[in-house]
């Protein structure tokens, strides 16, 4: 077998083994809540109480990701992403077998812990260890099967607690993902990282102080970066969260069309992702096409406000909406690549991935106020207006980083 093939195959291996650890951290993100009435009525929890086990699991896992991206970089992706794994599918054994709340609301902390790792170790292994002509498939199969984990999530977890009780669905899900981490375990042997790329660069290089890092983190391409996750992810939020609300209140939706137009919103995010990765190796101006994804995705958005489509127009335009965002996820994931030295992906992409939480934690305060103060269309405008922002930062960022192709 000649070096090209050996080398697919490991690629196709190694793509495939962080992509299902990624679906298991994205599943976990989604399995608890679908619970909630079973775990209320059966434990007393106010919905208030449930509602702040989710609080601090991303509350956690938005702190802990950019000093995950230090200890990444430092010690190797390897151990941090099999014991972020292993902290995850331990809280949720500890759900099931210690269901008091104070212990829940620790568990919670220490499954927002182990999250915190996942963004900082995959992107770190994959810019470390796929071909360069691969790289934009690699995050797209990456950012695909995430959203399959959040797609499952409620459907098996609903289904087992259906037939079993809540505290059977959620200790097997731990157990069945401390299998899925021994499993990803046994097939890490080529997993490279930040710490392959030093050794690669120069054998004496010393390690990079926490100050050299804090500096990093704030050269202005990578505080762009943030900037960009931060308010994309506000506009998702908003329009994911907010929209069933508007459209039953304010548009005479059917409570079961208003949900199906966020279902296809959800259907269409993985199918513009699989598209996004072989466009991400294709095109070298990766700026130029998150910003046509995210303005035709914008562009969408305002269709549906300000326009009188009929229902089945609205459901479209929500599909067609989800097709461009999800374009230009790989895109995206290749331009903080390439604004991050080699041997420091996991701080980076720690830092810039935290933009993702920081933004979702607004979200729910600006637009609860457009809904309260009864702005429908506001809702809309301001979706569409996050987006816009977020295309110029991107171009801004594309400029000043010169040539977002290739990895600095």
């Amino acid at each position: 077998m000649d070096g090209a093939a050996i080398a697919l195959r490991r690629d196709v291996r190694v793509i495939g083994l962080i992509g299902f650890g990624h679906f298991f951290s994205h599943f976990y993100q989604l399995a608890l809540a679908p619970l909630f009435i079973m775990i209320h009525n059966d434990m007393g929890f106010s919905f208030t109480e449930l509602g702040i086990l989710v609080g601090v699991f991303y509350a956690a896992s938005a702190f802990f990701q950019p000093p995950a991206g230090f200890l990444i970089d430092r010690f190797g992706a390897r151990l941090a992403l099999l014991g972020g794994f292993t902290l995850m599918a331990l809280s949720f054994i500890g759900y099931g077998l210690l269901p008091n709340y104070p212990v829940m609301v620790a568990l919670s902390l220490m499954s927002g812990i182990g999250n915190s790792v996942f963004h900082p170790a995959d992107y770190s292994i994959l810019s470390a260890t796929v071909e360069e002509s691969r790289i934009g498939r690699a995050f797209s199969a990456h950012n695909f099967l995430g959203f399959i984990g959040y797609a499952a999530a409620p459907l098996l977890m609903v289904a087992v607690a259906g037939e079993w009780g809540w505290r059977t669905a959620v200790t097997s899900a731990g157990i069945v993902g401390l299998i899925a981490m021994l499993v990803l375990a046994a097939g890490s042997r080529d997993f490279r990282d930040s710490t392959h790329e030093r050794k690669d660069l120069a054998e004496d290089i010393g390690h990079d102080s926490f100050r050299d890092g804090i500096r990093m983190l704030l050269r202005a391409p990578v505080l762009l970066c943030f900037l960009f996750f931060a308010l994309v992810a506000m506009g998702q939020i908003g329009l994911q969260n907010f929209s069933p609300t508007v459209l039953i209140s304010n548009f005479n939706f059917a409570t079961a069309l208003a949900n199906g137009a966020i279902t296809a919103l959800l259907l269409g995010v993985p199918v513009g992702i699989i598209a996004g990765g072989y466009i991400a190796d294709k095109v070298p101006r990766h700026e130029a096409v998150i910003a046509a994804a995210f303005s035709l995705a914008a562009l969408m958005v305002l269709v549906i406000g300000f326009t009188n489509l009929p229902s089945w127009g609205v459901v479209t335009a929500y599909l067609c909406t989800g097709m461009f965002y999800g374009t230009a996820f790989p895109s995206r994931d290749v331009l903080v690549r390439a604004v991050a030295p080699r041997t420091g992906t996991g701080k980076v992409f720690g830092f810039v991935y935290a933009g993702l939480d920081t933004g979702s934690a607004i979200t729910p305060i600006v637009f609860g106020w457009l809904v309260d103060h009864d702005l429908p269309l506001g809702m809309f405008a301001c979706v569409a207006g996050l987006w816009i922002l977020g295309t110029i930062v991107v171009i801004v960022t594309g400029r000043i980083t010169g040539k977002p192709q290739t990895p600095a």
